[in-house]
Order: C-alpha cells, then sequence, then structure tokens
C-alpha cells in the first residue's frame, strides 16, 4: 500500500512530467486508461457482470450534487455485486464530453445492459438505452434557480477534461474569461435568454421519466436537509438487502456542511435557495418567471419567491 509521502510525491511527478509536450499528453492518456480500463471493456463488450440483478441508471444535471451521489451509487453497486460505469466521465477526460452529451450518447453503439450494471451520472437524457423500461432509474434534480446560481460559482472551480486539444481549450479558456466579467445576476440573465439548454433538460426528464413506475425522483434538497430519510427512499426503491452496518456508514459519512463558502472550491455551499440570496429581485423576478413551469412540474412551487 502506497504511503500518503509516497503517493505526493507521485502526484507531483506526474504533475510536471505532464507539462513536457508528446509525454505529457502520453501520460495523459495513460491516466485516462488506467482509471477508466472497466469503461474502455465495457465500450468494447468485452466485460459481463456476474450479477443477475437489475441494473440501474443515475440521471441528474451539473451542480444538482451528481458527483456525490454518483460516488455514492458506486459504494451502493458495490454492495449489491453490480459493476458501476461511468461513461460520462471517462468521454469528458477524453475531451469528447460534447459530442458526447450532444448528440443524446449515440455517437456510437454501447453494448448497455439491464442486469448487473450501475450506469452514471447521466447528466441529460440518454437515447442510446434501449428497452429503457427494464432498468431501475434514479433521477436527481435541483432547484433550477440554484443550479443556473452554481453554475456561475463553478467557474471558478471548474477542471478542464485532460485531452482537450488545444483549440477546444482555447475555445473553453476564451468563453470562461468572458463568463468571469459577467455579475451573477448577468449570468443568469444571459443563460435564461432565449433556448435554454438546461431548462429544455428539465422539460426532457419530464417527458421521459417523470411518473414512469421504474422511476425514482429525489430531489437535492432533501438530500442535504435529511440525508438520512433521503437515504432510505434511494435503498427502498433499489429493492436491495443491504446489512445495518453499511447504511449506517453511508449515513455517517455524509457530510453537507460549509463552514465558509469558498468559490474556489467544488463544494462552495448547498444550502437551498441560494439563488435568493445571490441575485437582485428583478433577476429573481425573471428566474421565476422563465422556470415557473418546470417548478410546478416537479414539485418546486413552494419555493418561488
Amino acid at each position: 500500500m502506497k504511503t500518503t509521502f509516497s503517493k505526493r510525491i507521485i502526484h507531483a511527478l506526474y504533475a510536471f512530467f505532464s507539462r513536457v509536450p508528446l509525454l505529457g499528453m502520453a501520460l495523459k492518456r495513460w491516466k485516462i486508461n488506467k482509471n477508466f480500463s472497466l469503461e474502455r471493456k465495457v465500450l468494447k463488450a468485452q466485460h459481463q457482470s456476474s450479477s443477475k440483478k437489475q441494473s440501474v441508471l443515475l440521471f441528474s444535471v451539473y451542480r444538482a450534487g451528481s458527483t456525490f451521489i454518483g460516488g455514492l451509487m458506486k459504494k451502493i453497486a458495490g454492495q449489491a455485486g453490480l459493476t458501476a460505469v461511468d461513461l460520462d466521465g471517462y468521454f469528458y477526460q477524453l475531451g469528447k464530453g460534447k459530442e458526447w452529451e450532444g448528440k443524446g450518447r449515440v455517437m456510437l453503439d454501447v453494448p448497455y445492459q439491464s442486469t448487473g450494471y450501475f450506469y452514471g451520472p447521466f447528466r441529460s437524457f440518454n437515447r442510446g438505452v434501449r428497452n429503457i423500461e427494464d432498468y431501475k432509474i434514479l433521477l436527481v434534480l435541483r432547484d433550477p434557480g440554484d443550479v443556473i446560481v452554481s453554475s456561475y460559482y463553478a467557474i471558478y472551480s471548474h477542471v478542464t477534461p485532460l485531452l482537450e486539444d488545444k483549440q477546444a481549450l482555447r475555445t473553453r479558456m476564451k468563453r470562461r474569461k468572458k463568463e468571469l466579467e459577467q455579475t451573477v445576476d448577468e449570468f443568469v440573465i444571459n443563460r435564461l435568454d432565449g433556448n435554454s439548454r438546461l431548462l429544455n433538460r428539465y422539460y426532457q426528464y419530464h417527458k421521459e421519466l417523470m411518473g414512469k413506475p421504474n422511476v425514482l425522483f429525489l430531489k437535492y434538497e432533501d438530500m442535504v436537509e435529511n440525508f438520512d430519510a433521503w437515504l432510505d427512499r434511494l435503498i427502498e426503491f433499489l429493492g436491495m438487502d443491504f446489512p445495518r452496518e453499511f447504511v449506517d456508514r453511508l449515513k455517517a459519512g455524509a457530510d453537507f456542511k460549509v463552514t465558509k463558502e469558498d468559490i474556489h472550491k467544488h463544494k462552495r455551499q448547498v444550502t437551498p435557495g441560494d439563488h435568493k440570496r445571490k441575485l437582485k429581485p428583478e433577476t429573481i423576478d425573471l428566474l421565476n418567471s422563465k422556470t415557473k413551469e418546470i417548478r410546478k412540474l416537479f414539485g418546486y412551487e413552494a419555493i418561488l419567491k
């Protein structure tokens, strides 16, 4: 087992040599291949789970706790004997995240299997899963107003893909610089102007998933305010028997406390209603107007201004 000191040395060496032309690209590709070796096998149909339990899909959106919930589900999947597969993470690190997501995740024929796997998190609907009614599906969403505000502050802590090409990276940094010149109100107004991709994702989720017997809709807000009850609902839906000690460890390990808000950290703050604390009254009015229908569809009308 590597010591903490040796891990730091290895990390420092990797950070140094990854900046060297050619060698750096080779190191980054090696890291991706190592971290996502399972995903590569799944894509090539070279992996077969031994579990016969129903596969699980996790859908969410960016800035709705999807990274935390994905990690939580990976632990649950491991305990249940399911194989956890993160295809969104794999294609993002390859620098192909936009292509993968923009094409509805059907840029290639992925051999999804309805037993033995946990796939996710997906941050928009996946049109590539055939016979989606054969899967157990988790849909976790957050108040869209808080998602948009959180997206603004995420600019400060955003991590770029390992293998993004130079042109794409320049475009990303140029867009980021432009966004950083905006106030949070200007950012929100621009995100709501015209055809909002985020709001369209909510509408598509409602159309494709809500009300289906194999779908459990969970709110981010319930997760951070009463994690124990939220987790109990999730586990009950999965219909899997877990040792009480395992569930207790999951509950004890969930920490949503943020003592001081730091815009440079991924977990900047978690308290629901952040858009009401950060935005001007007129921006809140616009936000409420643009998201009113979605809030009603997903039961968020109670937190309107």
